[in-house]
């Protein structure tokens, strides 16, 4: 392949495949490709177009930054929006957020609906892993609160945790 190739004609594999070769352009056309179609869907989940291009912008880096990670089990779509719906995910926790998106957007943020037996099998599934946080030892219950409750990421939590005296 040589730089003259008309990447246009090439799958998303292909192109993420030319991507990890070190080929920007293949990238480039990617990302024309799926630019707006990854903006109504981001903005499908957070209500923000201002925000949901933000995520678009880092969810098109980090897979850039990742190229030579990227596996082809899947399209590329669905790669691109998995990163897209975790990113938006964060937003809506950073933002305190995320609990009206589950509310009122179950289906849009991947979410099913359940009905009465589900519920009650979730919640029977739900006492029990209380149970098991119970049993954990302090510094994991702490740092499993952070992250769910507190919504902070991996790396805020390891900072705080770090700055934070043992008891």
């Amino acid at each position: 392949m040589d730089s003259g190739d008309r990447f246009e004609d090439y799958t998303d594999n292909e192109l993420m495949a030319c991507t990890a070769a070190g080929y920007k352009k293949a990238y480039e056309i990617l990302v024309l490709r799926y630019r707006r179609e990854a903006q109504n869907y981001c903005n499908s989940l957070i209500k923000d177009p201002s925000w949901a291009e933000d995520i678009i912008q880092d969810s098109f880096a980090d897979i850039y930054v990742r190229r030579k990670d990227y596996k082809d089990e899947f399209s590329f779509r669905t790669y691109l929006y998995a990163v897209i719906r975790h990113k938006a995910i964060d937003h809506l926790r950073k933002n305190g957020r995320l609990r009206f998106a589950e509310d009122r957007f179950p289906e849009a943020l991947g979410m099913e609906t359940e009905s009465p037996e589900e519920k009650y099998l979730q919640k029977e599934s739900k006492d029990q892993m209380v149970e098991w946080i119970r049993e954990l030892p302090q510094n994991q219950r702490e740092a499993l609160y952070l992250f769910c409750v507190k919504g902070m990421s991996y790396g805020e939590i390891s900072g705080y945790i770090k700055k934070t005296p043992p008891r």
